[in-house]
This record gives C-alpha cells, sequence and structure tokens, in this order.
C-alpha cells in the first residue's frame, strides 16, 4: 500500500525527518486510488505532520470507496517509530470520529503494551 495514502504509512512517515519525508513522496508515483485520495506532496506532508503530532494518522476512503483506517505508531526502546498497528473499517458503518473516539483509545493502549514488552 502506498505510505502517502494508507494510515499505516503515514504514522510510519511521521517518524523521518521532514527531508526524508519530501525525498520518499518526491520518488513516489502519486496516484488517486480514489477522489478522496491526497495526490500532491505538501498536502501529504500536513497530514503527515499532523500524525507527527497527535500520535495517529487516518485515512478516509484514500484508498478505496468504503473503507477507512487508523494506525498509530509502535516504538522501540529508542523512542523511534519502529512498526505501526491499525485497523481497517467500513466507513458506512464506522466514520473517522468513531474511530477516534472508540477503536483509538484501544489502539494506544495495544500499543503501549507492545512498546513496554520490547
Amino acid at each position: 500500500m502506498p505510505a502517502y495514502c494508507s494510515a499505516t504509512g503515514r504514522v510510519l512517515l511521521s517518524g523521518l525527518s521532514e527531508d526524508e519525508i519530501r525525498r520518499h513522496l518526491n520518488r513516489v508515483p502519486m496516484k488517486y486510488s480514489t477522489t478522496r485520495t491526497l495526490g500532491n506532496v505538501d498536502a501529504v506532508m500536513q497530514v503527515v505532520k499532523r500524525a507527527a503530532r497527535d500520535g495517529y494518522a487516518t485515512s478516509n476512503e484514500e484508498l478505496e470507496i468504503g473503507m477507512s483506517a487508523m494506525a498509530v505508531p509502535v516504538r522501540n526502546r529508542s523512542g523511534e517509530i519502529e512498526a505501526a498497528l491499525s485497523v481497517s473499517v467500513f466507513s458506512g458503518r464506522v466514520n473517522v470520529t468513531t474511530l477516534e473516539q472508540t477503536f483509538l483509545p484501544v489502539l494506544l493502549a495495544v500499543a503501549a503494551r507492545l512498546q513496554r514488552s520490547r
């Protein structure tokens, strides 16, 4: 899955420096999978920066109409992002607000447990 339009990819990108993110995004041909896909570097940079600030990322029907996703980072002992933990949902049943209110606390708790066990 392309990092620029997936929740998991955005979380993983958020662990890189701004220069590294831009280099990656400039190397990847950005395609519009749906009408909601962010397809330019500046727009993607903004959502990746938001993911770094907020500690999670979402993708709302950007890869496929009807699918939304949320991801949180899993960090190693040095605090670097080592992996991402994500959930995908049918957007007709679960909206982004519900992801944030209901799913995010669970994802964060599981990520915290994984981080402690390393």
